[in-house]
């Protein structure tokens, strides 16, 4: 068949409606000249896709301080000092935040990866970085469907190869891979890998935690071990169930190991310091995807690194007598400032906020 003669600024002008309807002619033919020219355009696409900002709603302010709020707001909080309990239930906001993705391979980089430099093309690699505030939304190239939490980072080549689908990951991510019984799935972190064909997980593996969690929504997932190079004891994981390994380094949650022990009503360990929970509510470890947070019994110094994230801030404590204040609630939507007001309504707790440093301190 004889090689078509193509302008790859055609695909960018498609994919931003500019093109016209003999470009668009042109393109179909080529697209269905060769089956390599179809994976160049749907490597377009993806790039196109992901460089968006998925949710970009409305800024604006509130007032907090407005009575009407006190009876629209619930959040418990439980003191070390067994201080009672206040029941606010916090409201619903209309604002939403916006998540923004940073992609390196940009669409004229993959043009020349494709189409100048063939040779190159298998070993091209996407990387998506979402900051702290944000939420990313990715759809990988075979389809598999990514959502990334915020301080996150995800490398992927722009085309899987023939043999495996393998990605890397650091900070959080909620995978729902798409079944290849030909080819696994595999998330590499710095300490563990995770396997699988198709199914559905949250992998949380931020470096400067202590702690590689995962939790399984559905099918099945075999983990490893790799830290240092050794390959540890294979752990195949079924649906409900939650792994959290602990590493050699960083700050570990110890109220998640406790958690972890009363859902099954001892402490099960196995070796290389793997803590696994059956029959758990996956919802808790994914809901941030969809913008919400479920906070259960959660002491405030856990808590304040979740808000860190999702509000992009740092939350500095005055003194510590605050620190083991635990809540229960649900955030959605809310701004950082109603959470704060919340916050302070059901305990002895005043914030300050200045610029993007969070103080709190105790009313006693």
């Amino acid at each position: 068949m004889e090689k078509i003669s193509f302008d790859e600024n055609i695909i960018v002008k498609y994919l931003q409606n500019l093109a016209s309807e003999k470009e668009i002619q042109l393109l179909d033919t080529w697209i269905h000249a060769e089956a390599k020219n179809r994976e160049i355009f749907e490597s377009f696409q993806i790039i196109w896709s992901t460089s968006e900002l998925i949710d970009k709603g409305p800024s604006g302010s509130l007032n907090l301080k407005d009575e009407k709020l006190k009876s629209n707001l619930n959040l418990k909080s439980k003191h070390k000092d067994n201080l009672k309990s206040g029941n606010l239930r916090i409201f619903k906001s209309v604002l939403r935040y916006a998540a923004v993705v940073i992609i390196s391979a940009g669409l004229s980089w993959l043009a020349y990866s494709y189409l100048g430099n063939p040779q190159k093309a298998e070993i091209s690699y996407n990387e998506v970085i979402t900051p702290m505030g944000s939420r990313t939304h990715i759809f990988l190239p075979d389809g598999s469907d990514v959502w990334l939490n915020a301080d996150s980072y995800l490398k992927f080549p722009s085309v899987f190869s023939d043999k495996s689908r393998e990605v890397e990951l650091k900070g959080e991510g909620y995978f729902k891979v798409k079944k290849d019984s030909m080819r696994q799935f595999i998330v590499s972190t710095s300490d563990i890998k995770v396997k699988v064909l198709g199914t559905t997980f949250n992998l949380k593996s931020y470096p400067e935690e202590g702690t590689v969690e995962t939790t399984l929504v559905e099918g099945k997932i075999e983990l490893q071990r790799t830290r240092a190079g050794k390959k540890g004891k294979v752990i195949t994981m079924e649906p409900e169930q939650r792994v959290m390994y602990i590493k050699d380094e960083g700050r570990v949650v110890l109220s998640e190991i406790k958690k972890m022990n009363a859902s099954i009503g001892r402490p099960v360990v196995v070796p290389g310091n793997i803590f696994i929970a059956d029959s758990v509510k996956t919802e808790i470890y994914t809901a941030w995807k969809d913008g919400r947070l479920i906070i259960e019994d959660e002491p405030l110094e856990e808590l304040t690194v979740k808000l860190e994230r999702k509000f992009d801030v740092k939350i500095i404590f005055e003194n510590d007598k605050i620190r083991n204040y635990k809540f229960t609630g649900i955030l959605e939507n809310e701004t950082l400032e109603q959470v704060l007001y919340a916050m302070e309504l059901s305990s002895h707790i005043k914030y300050k906020i200045d610029k993007k440093n969070v103080y709190l301190e105790s009313l006693n």
